[in-house]
Order: C-alpha cells, then sequence, then structure tokens
C-alpha cells in the first residue's frame, strides 16, 4: 500500500476488514472496506453490489485492481475495483494467482462469472471444425492461451495467431467479393490511334508517367469485354480528373456516355471548367448538373442527355435523380467515394446496364487500409506530380505570430498573389477556435486596405460561386472559409495557405488544404497556427506536414494517430469491424493474407472460418464501391429538385483480456 500512487493503476493482494453497507436513496448497495496488505491501508468502495457480497468481504483475503484517487478531504482510496477472493490457503486457480482476463459487466454478468463461461465453454471445444489458417487443435490452443495465458508472451503470441485466422477470413470474403466483380460483361470500348492523335492534340500538357501508366491500365480493363471496377488514387494535384477526362473522350468516341458525380457542387463545377477546357476541342460534349439552374435550360439538358446529344455528364449527387436518364450510360466516375453514401452511389450505377466504374479519391490512404476499404477494386496510383508545381514550406507557428503572419499574407495580396485562411468554424463559440466573421477582423486590422472575402457553407449557391470568382480574379485577396475549399477550388494564383487552430484537424485533411496552393510555378507556403493551450502530442503530429509532403506517408501517420475510423469513417467506408486483430498494427498482414487466399482460391480450396464466420461475412456485405448484382436495373425514387446548366460556364481559373 505504502508504494501506491493516485491516478496510477494498481493491484494489490489485501486483507478486507470494517466493512461497511449502505442503502443509497435510489436503492443501490454502497459497500465499503478497509483494505490492508500489511504494509498499510486503504479504504476500498464498491457501489451497486449485491449484500452477499457484504456478508462474504468481512475477514476475507482478495486481490484488488483499480485506480486509487484522492478524496476532497485528501483520503486515498479505490473506487469499484476488480475483485477476486480467494482462501488464506491458497489462489483460486480460474480467478487469481495468475494472469486473468477482464471481461466486460454485461447482462448483469460478473467478469469472475464469464471467466467461468469462458473456461467451461473452451473445455467443451471439440476439434472437428472449420479451421482457415491452422488446423484446429492449433487454434483451440491459441483460443485457450489467449483466455487463460500463463504468461505475457503466451497471450501475444496466441493473440497473433488468432488474429491471423480473422484476417485469413476477412481476405477470403474480399476475394470472393472481388471475383464477383469480375464476372460481370461491360461493353467492350476500343482506343485506337486516332483516338490518341486527338487526346495528345487537345491536351495543353504532357502527362507524367503516372497518368500514362493509369491510362494505360483503365483503357485495358475498358477493352477487356468484363466492367472495370478500379479505383485512381492520387495525391493533391496529380491530375487525376485529366486521367478521368481520357476515360470519358474514350467512351465518347466509342458512342457511349459518362457520368461524373463530385461530393460538391464546387467540386463538379471546377471538373467541369477544367474538362471542358479540352475535351471539347477533341469533340466530346459536356454538361453539369447541380441545384444551381431550373426550367428552361434543365428541360434541354435533360433531353439532350436521354436523346444521347450529352457525352459526359458531371455533378453532385443531382444526377441519381429519377428524371435524369441517359442513353447508353457505359462509364461512371464518382470522386471522393466515402462523402457519398451507399444508396447514391447505387442508384447512379443503375442508370447503366453493368457500366465500367472508376473511383477516384485525393485522400491519401494507406496501402494496407485500401486493401480492406476498397479490397475488391483494382488500384492505379498517381505518386507524381505535373511539372512545374512547385513544393510548399510549411511550418508549425504560434498565436502570437498571427499578425505578422497576416502582414505577410497582405504582401502576397500586392504581388498579384492569392491568399486562403482556413477556420474550422463558421461562428464563435464556447470553444477557443478561430471563425469566419472574427478571424476577418482580425485580418483587416493586421492588414488595412487588403480585400478580404469570407465563405463557408451556409452561404447561398450563388454566393458561394461569386465570391470564388473575384478571388480567382484577384478582386477577394485573402479569402477566410472552412473546409469547404478542401477540394475543388483551383487558383493557381493562390501561394499561401494559412490554418488557424491546424490541431483541430487531421493530418491528411490539412495536407489536402496545403494541396490548395503550390499549382503553380511560384514560390508557395503554409502556415500552421496552432491554439494557446495545444498538447505537445498535438504539436508533435503537426510536425509531421513540416517534415514530408508525401501524401502516403501523412496518410500511414495519420492512421496511426487517429485510427481508421476517424480517417474515413468506418460506416461510408465498409471497413469491416475486427474482433481480434488490431485495425491498425495487423492491417498490413492483410495483404498476405489476400494473397494467401487468392493462391488457395486457384488451387481449388474453400476457405471457411468457424471463429471467425462474420468477418468474411461482413467483407461481401460491405458497401461496394462498384456495382452489385442488384445494380443492374433502374429503381429508386427521387431525392430532391436539381437545377442544371446546359454546359459549365467557363471562368478566370481560379485494461484489456489478456
Amino acid at each position: 500500500m505504502a508504494a501506491l500512487t493516485a491516478g496510477q493503476p494498481a493491484t494489490v493482494r489485501v486483507r478486507l476488514s470494517s466493512v461497511k453497507s449502505v442503502r443509497m436513496r435510489r436503492g443501490t448497495l454502497r459497500i465499503e472496506a478497509v483494505a490492508d496488505d500489511g504494509t498499510g491501508a486503504i479504504r476500498a468502495v464498491w457501489h451497486n453490489r449485491y449484500p452477499s457480497f457484504a456478508k462474504g468481504a468481512e475477514g476475507a483475503h482478495a486481490v484488488l485492481y483499480g485506480t486509487p484517487a484522492v478524496t476532497a478531504a485528501g483520503e486515498l482510496r479505490i473506487e469499484n475495483p476488480e475483485t477476486e477472493f480467494f482462501s488464506k490457503e491458497g489462489n483460486d486457480p480460474l480467478h487469481s494467482g495468475r494472469i486473468v482476463g477482464v471481461y466486460s459487466r454485461t447482462g448483469g454478468l460478473s467478469p469472475r462469472v464469464w471467466r467461468s463461461f469462458t473456461r467451461a465453454a473452451l473445455d467443451r471445444l471439440g476439434a472437428e471444425w472449420a479451421a482457415a489458417s491452422a488446423p484446429p487443435a492449433d487454434l483451440a490452443r491459441a483460443l485457450d492461451a489467449v483466455h487463460f495465458p500463463s504468461s505475457s508472451a503466451e497471450a501475444q503470441s496466441a493473440r497473433s495467431a488468432l488474429a491471423g485466422e480473422e484476417l485469413l477470413a476477412l481476405a477470403a470474403g474480399i476475394e470472393r467479393k472481388r471475383a464477383r466483380l469480375r464476372e460481370r460483361t461491360g461493353l467492350v470500348l476500343k482506343a485506337d490511334d486516332a483516338l490518341r492523335a486527338s487526346a495528345r492534340s487537345s491536351l495543353p500538357f504532357r502527362l507524367t508517367g503516372a497518368q500514362k501508366r493509369a491510362v494505360r491500365e483503365i483503357a485495358a480493363d475498358l477493352g477487356s469485354g468484363r466492367a472495370m471496377a478500379r479505383l485512381l488514387q492520387g495525391d493533391v494535384g496529380s491530375g487525376k480528373t485529366v486521367v478521368a477526362g481520357l476515360a470519358f473522350l474514350l467512351a465518347a468516341r466509342n458512342g457511349v456516355q459518362g457520368a461524373l458525380m463530385a461530393p460538391t457542387e464546387i467540386l463538379a463545377e471546377q471538373h467541369a471548367e477544367s474538362l471542358a477546357r479540352w475535351m471539347e476541342r477533341a469533340g466530346a460534349r459536356l454538361g453539369l448538373l447541380t441545384g444551381r439552374v431550373r426550367g428552361r435550360e434543365r428541360r434541354e439538358l435533360l433531353a439532350a442527355l436521354e436523346r444521347g446529344d450529352v457525352d459526359l455528364l458531371i455533378g453532385t449527387h443531382a444526377l441519381v435523380e429519377t428524371p435524369v436518364r441517359f442513353k447508353r450510360l457505359a462509364l461512371v466516375v464518382v470522386d471522393e467515394q466515402h462523402r457519398f453514401g451507399v444508396a447514391h452511389r447505387a442508384r447512379l450505377f443503375r442508370k447503366g446496364v453493368s457500366p465500367h466504374v472508376l473511383v477516384m479519391t485525393a485522400t491519401p490512404i494507406p496501402r494496407s487500409l485500401a486493401w480492406a476499404i476498397y479490397g475488391e477494386l483494382d488500384l492505379s496510383v498517381l505518386d507524381e506530380k505535373p511539372p512545374g508545381r512547385t513544393a510548399v514550406a510549411t511550418r508549425v507557428r504560434e498565436a502570437s505570430s498571427r499578425e505578422r503572419i497576416y502582414r505577410f499574407a497582405a504582401e502576397r495580396v500586392r504581388a498579384g498573389e492569392r491568399v486562403y485562411v482556413v477556420v474550422p468554424a463558421i461562428d464563435e463559440g464556447e470553444r477557443e477556435i478561430a471563425a469566419t466573421r472574427e478571424t476577418a477582423d482580425r485580418i483587416a486590422q493586421a492588414a488595412p486596405g487588403t480585400p478580404i472575402g469570407i465563405l463557408h457553407g451556409r452561404l447561398p449557391p450563388e454566393e458561394r460561386s461569386r465570391v470564388l470568382a473575384d478571388f480567382a480574379r484577384g478582386a477577394i485577396g485573402i479569402l477566410v472559409a472552412t473546409t469547404v475549399v478542401e477540394v475543388g477550388v483551383d487558383v493557381p494564383e493562390a501561394t499561401f495557405m494559412v490554418i488557424e487552430n491546424a490541431e483541430a484537424f487531421g493530418l491528411a485533411q490539412l495536407h489536402q488544404l496545403r494541396g490548395r496552393v503550390g499549382r503553380s510555378s511560384r514560390p508557395s507556403w503554409c502556415a500552421l497556427i496552432v491554439g494557446e493551450r495545444v498538447s505537445d502530442e498535438a504539436r508533435a503530429r503537426l510536425q509531421v506536414l513540416e517534415d514530408t509532403s508525401d501524401g502516403f506517408e501523412i496518410a500511414e501517420r495519420d492512421l496511426l494517430a487517429r485510427g481508421p475510423g476517424d480517417l474515413l469513417g468506418v460506416r461510408q467506408s465498409g471497413l469491416p469491424e475486427l474482433r481480434v486483430a488490431d485495425p491498425i498494427a495487423d492491417l498490413p498482414r492483410l495483404g498476405q493474407a489476400r494473397e494467401e487466399a487468392r493462391r488457395r482460391f486457384e488451387a481449388g480450396e474453400r476457405i471457411e472460418s468457424a471463429l471467425f464466420p462474420d468477418a468474411a461475412a461482413s467483407a461481401e456485405k460491405a458497401p461496394a464501391a462498384g456495382p452489385s448484382e442488384e445494380d443492374e436495373t433502374e429503381t429508386g425514387k427521387r431525392t430532391r429538385r436539381a437545377r442544371v446548366v446546359q454546359r459549365p460556364r467557363t471562368r478566370t481559373p481560379g485494461r484489456r483480456s489478456s
């Protein structure tokens, strides 16, 4: 007892005395006792226990596990400790004197009862059941060791063996889902020399080596006779839209239509503008569908689409509405798929007959995580940036440097450049974080005379477009915005990104925001301003952005820091819940498991696991990135009215069980 410290979990072997029971106001029973181990004593308190607990506690020998705390009166005591009673002569071999599993209290049953149930179940476990990664007897021993280990090393080894079984079951489910996708036939879309020459002459720039490789992979899919199901993963500014545009051009030359669905109007408009600059020169006809225009323009566009007079329709989730009918939809591209609901994606797929599907993301996803989330898709990676793009010098700065940073921002504006200032909130609140209006006022005081604009998601669409257009042409020099500018805003003159309360954002999101600058040959900068109460851990996390501009490395660090659910959103991404395998540390093993599953399937073997039947099932039932068998006919109800424009308007580039 003499070594106990407040706030530090500890296990002590004690004798209980002076046991008292008090019936509380709500009828629950509070039990207090003095716990003495011979070196000192501490008060132990249990809440909501049965009277029999108090009767058996007086004079009993027990092991207590918990975290001591100091009361308001300055007394050190331990509340609701895990408690195991044993006789003075010896330990209970199941519940004490060894490493014991700690189970959650479920259904009113204590960890001690669950431990007894587990022992009984393991004793009845037979040897005849399906196992994927090892003989059933080996896995049975691992099950026993993970619940009742003789050492920590044995527990860890057993957990690793069970994780391998779970990952192989998960991999088998992914591979079965992948095989079903590859059974879908697709229209054969062939590329000829004339098309290649037209594409080369229409593009105002040369493709990078990574873009050429991705185009070859996509073209091979489109000409294979099976429906493409591919993920195009590229860092910020790597040129994914151009690759998708070349696929759309190939579809148009084969007499079929394409659809590109983006998560925001800003991103949809940006895609339309950038693609229209060169695709129309190659003879493709583009349309833009958002919630911006009603009436006659809407009717004309939908009629043209149904006649086949529009080769590529770009838009938001308005594309999934029932009135939107294609004559012959053969290629669907979904940008930043994890931002859409499963139903939205499926309804768009249904508008074609077994369409080719390309999923694009600028959110760098570690390969280990991509295997779990997009396991059924083939993968193309753009790991180069177009020539002429500059590295963005990034520095973490204190709040005390804010005025100096804003004066530097004003200097960039006077030099004909643009500046983003991103804040985490629209309005001021109880939390000490920056908001749009207050930040704009602070900038105006530090840099008087600088034209400042505000952009956030509550502004009407027309107002957002006007603000962005003014920013692109220079009427606004400093744009104070929320993360609405994270994707889809391309202003080459923007050279300086300031992010207030940078500790409030994830690394991958900060990297996305930083990608709004450095889109030309001009020197570019990014200042990450931290709050006054930022933790040392948060500072160390932000240091990663100073050290590297590699989005994939940043994503790996973000995964380790925040976990996969925070990185992409488990429900939207379809990442199955793992019961034993660690969703971060063990995911790299999934690649090995997939190779083994593929090899065994090719040899005609079956892979089943009685221990983890839900792992394979969850992988197979997870929301598909590509169409499923049920998505082949158009169904669904209209979700909201859409407004459309005939074509894009050209603008200035703007404690745990052992």
